[in-house]
């Protein structure tokens, strides 16, 4: 059973508000949190890797193989593998129907490419920045070197797509063309949002604005979210009635989630990446910074942008930058605007009609939103 530390809600007696849960539901969703922890456990893992591997192999590929497996089974939340099995699961049950024993192989590798697609793109991401630590341990290429990490990451998004095609035949090729379409304009996105950074932080000009920085989110960290909830949706059912309402909402959960990261960036945030302040020191536009630039005085402003521009760790400059941050109360606007999201988004998923996908999508504001850093 799955016990981190913030996973689940806290349960309640009753079913008044769209933040609490039921003891059914509760139990529903623990399920198949659980069950997406076994389909990612090496095991099963290296099962769905068998289906298409060649006899004749040697110790340099099963090295990329290996190297792949172990960054997919190392760590994080899993949030978006669980957000692809419980909309399937809402979708093709009543949600009041006992859960699953058991879901067809195309569930599983569906599952298995959000997870390799997500660690992918933090492969890469990781690469961009030079981000030191990632779950806890060393990055990808600062254990094994760029280069090898740069091939692992693009065999994780290879795995992702072989997975899903995999399935054609038990989900048909109008499904799985569906599903693809959707995952590969989540990549063209992300690959936008991040040019975007890339470019933002090798340019002449550090300014940044609030719209700007919702902008890169719109493009790095949304269709994340759209991806995985239309992807369990499509395998369960025809999702075109949904698909407005499933856009717009997860435009809110993804904006609010990445405002969430970006505070729990800067206080530090041990389960993850053990160094606060990696955005900072990586030069990304987190919305921190775009308030912190938006709300300061013409002096404080430029003294932002001057420490911008400096070489050197981020400790260097974190003493200076948090004091610019708790002058101008910038933790407590990114909060507001956590709120102001989880609002839209719950607003967003009341207006579902389907009951078992609608009180999902209100379980997962609940779940990705709830618990904002509060200093």
């Amino acid at each position: 059973m799955i016990q981190q530390n913030g996973s689940l809600p806290h349960r309640a007696d009753s079913e008044g508000s769209p933040h609490v849960l039921s003891e059914g539901q509760w139990a529903r969703y623990v399920f198949l949190m659980n069950r997406v922890q076994a389909m990612l456990e090496p095991a099963p893992l290296a099962e769905l890797l068998r289906e298409h591997r060649s006899e004749n192999r040697f110790s340099p590929i099963n090295e990329t193989e290996r190297i792949a497996i172990d960054f997919l089974v190392r760590g994080g939340k899993r949030f978006r593998p669980f957000v692809t099995l419980a909309a399937y699961d809402a979708v093709a049950s009543t949600g009041d129907d006992p859960p699953r024993d058991h879901f067809s192989p195309a569930i599983h590798r569906a599952v298995a490419a959000i997870e390799a697609f997500h660690k992918a793109s933090l492969v890469h991401d990781d690469i961009e920045d030079d981000d030191l630590f990632r779950y806890g341990q060393q990055t990808l290429h600062r254990e094994h070197g760029v280069p090898v990490a740069v091939n692992v990451g693009d065999y994780l998004v290879g795995l992702g797509y072989r997975w899903i095609t995999s399935s054609r035949d038990e989900i048909g090729a109008s499904c799985a063309a569906d599903v693809l379409h959707r995952l590969m304009d989540a990549h063209v996105r992300l690959s936008e949002g991040q040019g975007a950074e890339l470019a933002w932080r090798s340019g002449s000009d550090r300014l940044l604005s609030i719209e700007n920085a919702r902008a890169v989110y719109d493009l790095k960290t949304v269709p994340a979210f759209e991806a995985a909830l239309y992807v369990g949706i499509r395998l369960a059912s025809d999702v075109r009635s949904f698909d407005s309402n499933l856009r717009h909402f997860s435009q809110e959960l993804g904006r609010g989630f990445q405002i969430l990261n970006d505070l729990k960036d800067w206080q530090g945030d041990p389960s993850n990446k053990v160094v606060a302040g990696q955005d900072f020191r990586a030069l990304r536009p987190t919305m921190l910074l775009a308030i912190a630039l938006e709300s300061a005085s013409a002096a404080d402003r430029n003294l932002l942008l001057d420490r911008l521009e400096q070489e050197g760790p981020c400790t260097d400059r974190s003493g200076e930058m948090e004091s610019i941050m708790s002058k101008y109360r910038v933790g407590a606007a990114c909060r507001a605007m956590v709120d102001e999201h989880r609002r839209a988004a719950l607003q967003e998923a009341n207006a579902i009609s389907h009951p078992a996908l609608r009180r999902y999508l209100m379980f997962l504001t609940s779940k990705v939103l709830e618990d904002t850093p509060s200093s």
